[in-house]
């Protein structure tokens, strides 16, 4: 199981943003301030309420005059100074989050949340939670029936938390959430603390749920349970519906699919450097998928590819700088399958995407997956591209997943106008263990295991749409070079010749005087055609298998 414990809050503004609502409680009737509402009928059973998509259960019992058992009421209490139970319906906080005047009140350690409506399957993005009066002065006091936390010498080490966990389907998640309400644990006694203020829960690691479970647990416990008053306050608890927010596959309208010989394509990679993962990361036994070598990585893409398998890697580099242009400026190449009875669907293998302008320090792209996290998907089990984002893989093969450097700008480190590495990090698709998560700490789920020849994340080819060379270029200009062109100027073909001959296949890239790339192909037999240019002056650079340049100067007329 992996559990996910938060120490800060997180901002909203990480989540995506489509089709978030929030349950603020502020429509809830209250008759007056300072004041709470548990509904006292149908004693024993769940007379709760819903605001926005959820519901939030709450039990009276009417045995020994009449008590709140367990669940949520909602308040406007601002009572945070008086202790003990008689003042149970208050935050610590005197006001719901940001200020707002209600909230809700939990009673019990062990209650839940059900997501209904258009809610219901899709994802509890969150919620903020802080102490009630009640339990955080017990906490920093002590009372009749709990300890003060860290003891008469402040070292004990004392904590109150809450672990959280959804359901889908009726099936309990394998991950959880957990948040301290109290932590004592820590060596500088310093920085022990009882929360005071609304802090945020992010529940994206939960994946798509139906429900909630909230289970408290405290260091101080006796005879019959924990001593700590179980006792928490709620606000903006925020559902994102069950929507596929994203584009979709190759081939349907709205895709932001690249086809392999669309000529925004200036260049492809030229290097590879292969770091194999496993076969299956958690048996390492069975060793490292075999398919392909790292040269299957390079030129464009043609049905040759490399895996990488679970957690390998491969870095990919041009003989040219790319840059940040308009749109996207580079693209990833994978060789998934569209599901014949549905366009909407593939068989998907994901990688992360990472760039440097250095070589040694890398940034990731965001990446976003709603995918369920219930169960892996096997062989022939297909997703939806609408679910993904930012994913190297998302695409079926012949189509490549676009990457636009501008949403790493102001990146510390990072130059976006001088990328001269990008790396590729297989996504390992297990929901267990070795796991791997999105930028909100969700589960990435694709296949796992694929323990063949061909596990992982299979690369095919990268591309680059915005192109220019280094300033060492220039230098090779102003020297000369063996390399000579004719006619020149030319008008439709110029042939090439060399002093000494190459060696292996030539490539040819044409730059204008700005160093962006506008053509780039093989050299067949000696000549190339440059009819499709512009009028204008450009610069010509051949490189052959063994990475040797020439440059030339050359007029389109």
């Amino acid at each position: 199981m992996r559990r996910f414990t938060l120490f800060i809050s997180a901002m909203v503004a990480t989540m995506a943003t489509n089709a978030q609502t929030v349950a603020d409680f502020e429509g809830l009737t209250l008759p007056k301030t300072d004041t709470f509402y548990v509904n006292y009928s149908n004693s024993g059973n769940d007379v709760g309420f819903d605001n926005g998509l959820a519901h939030f259960p709450c039990v009276y019992n009417t045995a020994w005059g009449g008590f709140w058992s367990s669940g949520f009421a909602y308040t406007n209490m601002t009572d945070s100074v008086k202790s003990g139970y008689t003042n149970s319906y208050s935050a610590k906080t005197a006001k719901g989050y940001n200020g707002s005047n209600q909230y809700i009140v939990a009673n019990g350690s062990d209650n839940y949340i059900k997501l209904i409506n258009a809610g219901k399957g899709g994802f509890a993005a969150g919620f903020y939670i802080t102490n009630a009066t009640y339990a955080y002065n017990s906490m920093r006091d002590g009372d009749a029936f709990a300890k003060k936390f860290g003891g008469t010498t402040g070292n004990d080490q004392d904590w109150f938390k809450m672990v959280i966990y959804g359901y889908h389907n009726g099936v309990k998640k394998q991950d959880s959430v957990e948040v301290y309400l109290a932590d004592f644990r820590f060596s500088d006694n310093s920085k022990d603390y009882i929360l005071k203020t609304w802090k945020w829960v992010n529940l994206m690691p939960l994946g798509k749920v139906d429900s909630l479970s909230l289970m408290l647990s405290s260091s101080d416990v006796g005879q019959f349970g924990m001593n700590t008053p179980a006792y928490y306050c709620i606000d903006n608890f925020i559902t994102q519906e069950n929507l596929f927010p994203f584009a979709p596959q190759a081939t349907v309208s709205g895709s932001t699919a690249i086809n392999k010989n669309d000529p925004a394509i200036k260049g492809w990679a030229t290097h590879c450097q292969l770091n194999r993962g496993w076969l299956d990361i958690a048996d390492k036994s069975l060793g490292k998928p075999t398919l392909g070598a790292d040269t299957n990585a390079i030129g464009m893409p043609d049905n040759f590819l490399v895996s990488l398998g679970d957690s390998g890697t491969a870095v990919l580099t041009f003989n040219n700088i790319i840059y940040n242009g308009n749109g996207p400026d580079f693209v990833v190449f994978e060789n998934g399958f569209a599901n014949p009875n549905n366009p909407e669907e593939a068989f998907l293998e994901y990688a992360f995407v990472e760039v440097s302008s250095d070589g040694i320090n890398y940034t990731r792209f965001p990446a976003t997956s709603f995918a369920d996290t219930l169960q892996t998907p096997a062989s022939g089990v297909y997703e939806n591209a609408r679910q993904v984002d930012n994913l190297a893989g998302k695409y079926i093969g012949g189509f490549g997943t676009p990457f636009d450097l501008q949403e790493l700008a102001g990146t510390p480190g990072l130059d976006i106008n001088n990328i001269t590495h990008i790396r590729l990090v297989d996504v390992v698709g297990s929901i267990g263990v070795h796991g791997q998560s999105d930028k909100n700490g969700r589960k990435i789920n694709d296949p796992y295991p694929t323990n063949v020849v061909s596990g992982g994340f299979d690369l095919e080819a990268v591309g680059a749409m915005y192109l220019r060379w280094a300033s060492s270029v220039n230098t090779t200009i102003a020297s000369g070079n063996s390399m000579s062109v004719f006619p020149n100027p030319s008008a439709t073909d110029i042939n090439i010749a060399f002093n000494k001959a190459p060696q292996g296949e030539l490539y040819a890239t044409v730059t204008d005087m700005k160093g962006s790339v506008v053509m780039y192909g093989a050299v067949v037999n000696n000549k190339l055609s440059v009819a499709s240019l512009t009028t204008g002056v450009y610069y010509l650079v051949v490189t052959d298998t063994n990475g040797n340049k020439w440059v030339e100067r050359i007029s389109k007329i």
